[in-house]
This record gives structure tokens, sequence and C-alpha cells, in this order.
């Protein structure tokens, strides 16, 4: 009986020395908000949620406490439009910050987030001007109905976006025992990455990183991507039509079927669906149709971009924005995104932009 006591008491000081080491505070002052409400949101679920809150003094102090097993991002929201981005990591965090001034918040004792802020601040010294310029083109295009000059400079916006991935591999590439890096894949560039990338990325990794979220948000990806791989059946789901009406992938099988993930608030996917329209066009009554499917919030401004659109297949919805049920099925992370099954419901093919979802259909379809 006293062995098993002995025991215990040493299991219970192990767990205690292991939260001391793991343990973070975080104090903090925000001039001009005084007695407000501050949230602590952290990535739980792939998605930014509520870790948990304080309130400021009359002073405008406030206090955080908890235990991180490897440094994760996160955010501090006042008044839900003020925000203060930092990593958690043990040790004693210092924020100094004014209400008035948010972007020159003062943050101390944490290294991670002033490497991050390196790392950010180089991308925009490297890219700022130019993304900047690029901008500034585009909305002119778009006022004046520029056509050339609109897809001009979405040309330039993309070959721009390749750069700076590219920089961002190689960063990653540079500083893989960083704890950034784990955050900066899984945050910034697995959206486009193959399973194998991401897993050669993963081995690069400090081991102690295998604790963090972002690790094991990438290895749930890349779970999720080889049971959508080319090859594989389709997952099945069902969701409602603008007018209620509940469909199931697997009520529209039997003939070639693309599934087209997009938004009415997503300029590429409203750039992209006259390629699907013409393609629509040219081979449904050969044995081709669409099943959209839409990661808007609205209705009514999703019913208007149908119409405008002129998108004349089965359109379903959640209207869960990125929770769409569907998307994570599928492992969607960015839109347009797109899935082309055979009469049997197996995946064939991915992400057919521009000419290619034409010609694949030519192909299949002579």
């Amino acid at each position: 009986m006293k062995k098993a006591f002995f025991f215990l008491v040493l299991i219970i000081l192990a767990s205690a020395c292991k939260n001391d080491k793991n343990a973070y505070t975080i104090k903090g002052k925000m001039d001009g908000l005084a007695n407000t409400r501050v949230y602590l949101k952290k990535e739980i679920n792939e998605r930014f949620s509520v870790a948990d809150s304080a309130i400021t003094d009359k002073k405008g102090n406030f206090l955080f406490k908890g235990t991180v097993e490897y440094p994760e991002f996160a955010m501090l929201v006042f008044n839900d439009t003020l925000m203060v981005r930092l990593f958690l990591e043990p040790g004693s965090i210092k924020i100094d910050a004014s209400a008035s001034q948010i972007k020159n918040a003062r943050i101390d004792g944490s290294p991670v987030t002033m490497e991050l802020k390196a790392y950010q601040d180089t991308l925009t010294l490297l890219f700022g001007k130019t993304e900047d310029s690029l901008y500034a083109i585009y909305r002119n295009a778009r006022e004046n109905n520029d056509k050339k000059l609109l897809n001009e400079v979405i040309s330039s916006l993309d070959e721009l976006d390749r750069k700076v991935n590219a920089f961002k591999r190689d960063y990653v590439r540079r500083h893989a025992a960083s704890a950034i890096a784990p955050y900066i894949v899984w945050r910034e560039l697995s959206y486009e990455m193959e399973p194998e990338e991401m897993e050669s990325f993963i081995a690069m990794f400090d081991p102690r990183s295998n604790q963090s979220v972002y690790v094991t948000n990438l290895r749930n990806r890349i779970e999720t991507l080889h049971k959508v791989a080319i090859g594989q059946p389709a997952p099945d789901f069902s969701l409602k039509t603008p007018d209620g009406r509940l469909v199931s992938l697997s009520s529209q099988l039997g003939h070639y079927l693309l599934i087209d993930f997009w938004a009415s608030w997503c300029g590429p996917c409203r750039r992209e669906n006259p390629n699907v329209v013409k393609a629509y066009h040219a081979f449904h009554k050969k044995g081709f149709d669409i099943l959209g499917v839409s990661l808007d919030r609205d209705s009514a401004r999703w019913v208007k971009a149908i119409e405008e659109d002129k998108l004349e297949w089965t359109q379903v919805s959640d209207l869960k924005y990125w929770d769409c049920e569907p998307a994570r099925l599928y492992g969607v992370r960015s839109i347009p995104a797109n899935f082309l099954l055979n009469p049997e419901g197996i995946i064939i093919a991915k992400n057919l932009t521009g000419e290619a979802l034409y010609q694949k259909l030519k192909e299949l379809l002579k």
C-alpha cells in the first residue's frame, strides 16, 4: 500500500514538473481598453477558435496562463477587430499595446514570435511593392472593364504567387528545425501540396514538432488526400439545392461528372466559370454533367452568382463557408477546385482549369 502511494506521488510530481516546463504566462496591457473582454484564439480542429478569455482591468491590464507542448500561433482579439498575433511558448510573455496603434504592439519573451515577424518582414521587403503595384493595376482594370489588361495582371499575380511560394519552400528547407517551419507549411503551403511533398517536409522538421497541431493537421490532410486520390471512389455526400431539395453525389453518377467547388465571393472561381460553362455546353449531351458545391454563407448571393454566371447544372451548398462538409471530406483548402469522376464514381482527374477541362472531356467523349 505504501509503495503504491509512493509511486502515485511520483506520477503526480512528474506531471507537475512537465506542466511547469510547458507553462506560459501572458501579461499584457492594452491602453485605451478598460474592462474589455479579450479572447485568446488558436487553431482547434483546423479552425481558429476561442481557447480562453480574460477581462482587462481599469488600466487595460490582462493575464493569461496555460501550457503548450510545442510553440503554437495564437491571436489575442479585442472588440472583435483589434488583434495581436503571437506564438505561445513556455515562459513569460509580455505585451504592451495601444488600441489606437495596435500594429506597434510590443511583444517580449517570445523568440518564436520575433522569428515569425522577421520572416514576414522579409516577404514584404522582397515582394510587397510588386504585389501592391499589381493589385493597383488589377483594381484599375476592373473599374475600366479592361479585359485584356485584367488577364495580363492576373497572369502576373499568378507568377508572383509561384515565386512567393518558392521562397517559402526554400525558407522552410533552410530553417527546418525552427518552430515556425511546420506553421508555414500547414498555413501557407499545404493547400497546394501533394501528400509526398508534405511527408518530405515533415521528415525535415525538429522531431519535437510531432507534438504540434501543425504536424497533426498535415498528417490528417495527407490521410484525407489519399482517400480522394486519382483511382479512388469518390466519397458520397448529400447537400441541398437553393430550393431545398436534398441531392446526393451517388444519385448523380452514371456519366462523367465534375464535382466543382466554388463560391460567389471567390474571384478566381468566377473567372473560371466561363471555362466550365463552355465545357458543359460542349459535352453535356455526350454524357457529361456537373455538380456544383458552393462554399457560400449567404444564400441570396449564391443564387445571384448562379444566375449571373449562367450555371445551368445542379448546385448544392450547406452555406457553412470553409466548414462545408464535402470540402472537408475532399480536403479542399483553396478554390476553385474540382474532381472529375467516371460513370462508376471513380476519381480520374483533379483540378482541371482553363482549357484542360475541355481537352480532357474531348479525349474521353470522342
